[in-house]
C-alpha cells in the first residue's frame, strides 16, 4: 500500500515507552475493524504482553495493567484455555 494510504489509517503519536516511536488508528472504528480481525490468542498475548510491559515502567498505572491482564483472560476463555495460567492472570487483574 502506498504511505498515504497509510497516512489515512494510522498517525504518529506519543509512545507512552520512553525513546519509542508511537502512533493511533487515525479513527476508532479502524481500531475496532483491527482489533476485531486479530485472532484471540494473538489478542490475548497482545494484551499480557503489553501489561507485563506497563508493570516495568515508571508511573505504570495499577488499573491500565489490570485491565491489559483481564482482556488476556477473556480472550483466552474465550478459546476455552482456562487452566492455571489464566487464573494467574485474573488473579493479578483484580490485585
Amino acid at each position: 500500500m502506498p504511505a498515504s494510504v497509510y497516512g489515512r489509517l494510522i498517525e504518529p503519536d506519543p509512545s507512552v515507552f520512553a525513546g519509542e516511536d508511537g502512533f493511533r488508528f487515525s479513527h476508532v472504528l479502524i481500531r475496532e475493524a483491527v482489533y476485531e480481525g486479530l485472532p484471540k490468542e494473538v489478542c490475548a498475548d497482545l494484551h499480557e504482553r503489553l501489561a507485563d510491559r506497563l508493570r516495568g515502567e515508571p508511573g505504570g498505572e495499577d488499573e491500565v495493567v489490570g485491565h491489559h491482564l483481564e482482556q488476556a483472560f477473556r480472550a483466552r476463555s474465550q478459546l476455552g484455555l482456562v487452566g492455571e495460567r489464566e487464573w494467574e492472570l485474573a488473579r493479578e487483574a483484580q490485585a
